[in-house]
C-alpha cells in the first residue's frame, strides 16, 4: 500500500466512524437515506394504500419514500414520472387480503382502479403528464369516494402548474398567487416551522413535539431549520361547517391575505380528505427529530387522509 493510498484510506474510516458516533448519516443532501423506524399502529389499525406520484427524485421523495415502504401501516405504491421507461417503479410487497397489488406502471385509468387506493399524494409533478380523464378520475375519487388527496409542494410545478384545473377545487388552500420558482433564493435564512393549537393538538406532530418546558423560543418542533416553502398560499374559506384546519405556520412570513403564511393545512372535500403541504424539506427532521418522530410525520398525515374511507377510533 502506498502512503498516499494509506492516508486517503485512513481519512475515509475516521469519516465514517464519526459518522456512526454522531447517530447515524449526515443530515444534509449529501448523505444517503437509511430505513427509518417503523411506526407503532394500533392493534385495530387498518392498513392505509398509498400511490404516491412524484415528478423527480428530490430529497423529500426519497426519504418519505423510504420511510412509507418500511412502514407496516402502510402499503406504498410509487410512480416516478421522471424515470425511464424500463425502470421498475418502487413499492411494498403485494398483499392480497387487503387488495393491494403491489408496483405499478402507470396512473390508473379507471375509476376502479384508483379506488384500490385510499390516499392518493402528487409530489412535484407535471401536470401535463395526466389526461384530463384521469384528473377527473382523482376528483372523483376524494369528492364522491371519500378518498383522501395530498400534494406535496414544490419549486417546478405544485402547485402552480395546476391552477384551473379540478385539482385546485379539491386543495383546502388557494395559490392563485403562487409562482413556479426557484430553491437557491430561500436557501440564505432557514426557518422554524411554528404549530398552530390545531398542530399542537394533532398526531401529525405528536412524536415531533419537543417538552414544553424546553428553554427554546419555539419548543413545539426539532431545532433543525427548514428553507423552502411555496409562498403566496391561502387558506380556502370556510365551507360548510368544516372549515380547514392550518395545523402548522411560517414563524414569520405572511400570506397574500396578511395571516401567517401556511405550511401544513387539513381539509374536506366532499366525501374525501384534503392536505396540503407547503415544504418540501420535511426530512431535515428525519435528522434531528429522529427517525421514528419522522415517520410518524408522515403516517399520521396518511392515516388522517384516510379517515373517511376508513372511519373508527384508529383513525
Amino acid at each position: 500500500m502506498t502512503l498516499s493510498s494509506w492516508r486517503r484510506n485512513s481519512i475515509l474510516t475516521w469519516v465514517a466512524f464519526v459518522c456512526l458516533m454522531a447517530g447515524g448519516a449526515p443530515a444534509g443532501p449529501s448523505s444517503q437515506p437509511s430505513p427509518p423506524a417503523t411506526s407503532q399502529p394500533a392493534a385495530d389499525a387498518k392498513v392505509v394504500k398509498v400511490l404516491y406520484v412524484e415528478g423527480y427524485p428530490r430529497w423529500e421523495y426519497r426519504y418519505i419514500k423510504l420511510a412509507l415502504l418500511h412502514d407496516p401501516a402502510v402499503r406504498l405504491s410509487c410512480l416516478l414520472t421522471s424515470a425511464d421507461p424500463g425502470y421498475e417503479q418502487e413499492a411494498s410487497d403485494p398483499d392480497p387480503k387487503i387488495g393491494f397489488t403491489g408496483r405499478v406502471k402507470a396512473f390508473p385509468e379507471s375509476a376502479d382502479a384508483l379506488a384500490a387506493y385510499d390516499v392518493i399524494l402528487f409530489g412535484d409533478v407535471d401536470k401535463r403528464l395526466f389526461t384530463d380523464r384521469q384528473l377527473e378520475l382523482v376528483a372523483d375519487f376524494v369528492q364522491k369516494r371519500g378518498g383522501g388527496f395530498g400534494m406535496i409542494a414544490g419549486p417546478r410545478f405544485a402547485p402552480a402548474g395546476y391552477r384551473n384545473t379540478l385539482i385546485a377545487g379539491l386543495l383546502p388552500v388557494n395559490f392563485d398567487r403562487v409562482a413556479a420558482d426557484g430553491k437557491d433564493e430561500q436557501f440564505a435564512e432557514g426557518f422554524r416551522p411554528v404549530l398552530t393549537q390545531a398542530g399542537r393538538d394533532s398526531a401529525i406532530f405528536k412524536i415531533l413535539q419537543q417538552p414544553a418546558g424546553a428553554a427554546d423560543a419555539h419548543p413545539e418542533l426539532p431545532e433543525g431549520l427548514l428553507y423552502w416553502y411555496c409562498r403566496g398560499v391561502t387558506v380556502q374559506s370556510a365551507v360548510g361547517a368544516n372549515p380547514p384546519q392550518v395545523l402548522a405556520v411560517h414563524p414569520s412570513a405572511k400570506a397574500p391575505d396578511g395571516s401567517d403564511a401556511p405550511l401544513l393545512v387539513l381539509g374536506r372535500c366532499g366525501e374525501g380528505t384534503v392536505l396540503f403541504s407547503a415544504i418540501d424539506d420535511s426530512w431535515r427532521w428525519r435528522s434531528t427529530g429522529g427517525h421514528s418522530a419522522y415517520v410518524n410525520y408522515w403516517v399520521e398525515q396518511l392515516r388522517a387522509l384516510a379517515s373517511r374511507k376508513h372511519p373508527g377510533p384508529a383513525q
